[in-house]
């Protein structure tokens, strides 16, 4: 299950991350929410290419390589089974919640040797290049904060105030870590229908990716349209996500603007006959 992740703003400076080529780099970004919460996943390039570029023409196994070699990445293989490990990762990622998982862990790998800093894997016959959780520099690609969970998060302190903390009781090679706020008040779990439900403040924007275009001005629908779709969802007692409830409003708004009456009849007949009731009158031309 695909789960969100951040970068550090020193992502981007990176000495390792910088000599691999731009779609490597992407693809190095795409992998952080698609392995498992130890930084494992199968080493697939097809369903990978799948999962990060779906609708790009692109080989992924020539950027899995450049990422190997550069010791972003390390493959190795449990019962002739090849996975990758993104080097550094829990170092980097501070888990929550963790998922159950089918996927192995490498030969030799231990969270308590993550935890200190050393080595694991490279004595493994099946191991290729090393897990060291050094390969990331301090300014490294991961972050070093919470996991966004939605409405869990507790502690939503601004980036000013994380600053000026880590001003006082830390070094200049520990930035802030760089957290995007927009997702922060969005339901992570699926939740009922209730009569204070809010689409997101970007509603508008979002449905017209989802090829669902909204006319008029932000937010893209009235109080009305919205006030409808909440009574008619709320006795449904229907359970979505935050996401799947806006795909359903969006879908909700069109179909009301398409069928709502326009005031003019839609196929107005031609040379239109209005009897007047008197016997044996005849329409113009049938005299």
């Amino acid at each position: 299950m695909a789960r969100i992740r951040t970068v550090k703003p020193e992502f981007w400076t990176d000495e390792k991350v910088v000599e691999c080529s731009i779609p490597a780099r992407l693809l190095f970004i795409g992998l952080f929410n698609f392995a498992n919460d130890k930084g494992c996943l199968e080493r697939s390039p097809r369903r990978i290419k799948m999962q990060v570029f779906p609708a790009d023409s692109m080989d992924c196994e020539p950027l899995l390589q450049e990422l190997i070699t550069h010791g972003l990445l390390t493959e190795y293989s449990v019962n002739d089974v090849q996975y990758l490990h993104i080097s550094g990762f829990l170092k980097h990622q501070k888990i929550n919640r963790p998922s159950q998982t089918n996927i192995p862990v490498p030969p030799g790998f231990s969270e308590n040797s993550v935890s200190n800093g050393n080595q694991c894997g490279n004595n493994s016959p099946n191991g290729h290049g090393g897990l060291s959780e050094d390969s990331m520099s301090n300014h490294g690609g991961f972050t070093d904060g919470k996991e966004g969970k939605g409405k869990d998060l507790k502690d939503k302190t601004t980036l000013l105030d994380r600053a000026g903390a880590n001003d006082s009781n830390a070094d200049d090679s520990a930035p802030p870590a760089f957290e995007d706020e927009n997702w922060l008040d969005e339901p992570n779990d699926k939740f009922p229908m209730t009569s204070d439900w809010q689409p997101s403040p970007d509603f508008q924007q979002r449905a017209a990716l989802w090829n669902r275009a909204l006319d008029g001005p932000a937010p893209g629908y009235t109080p009305g349209e919205l006030a409808g779709f909440v009574a008619y969802w709320q006795p449904e007692g229907r359970r979505y996500h935050q996401v799947q409830w806006e795909k359903k409003f969006a879908d909700s708004v069109l179909h009301e603007r398409r069928n709502a009456p326009t005031g003019k009849e839609r196929h107005p007949r031609r040379g239109r006959f209005e009897p007047s009731g008197e016997y044996g009158e005849k329409p113009p031309g049938f005299n």
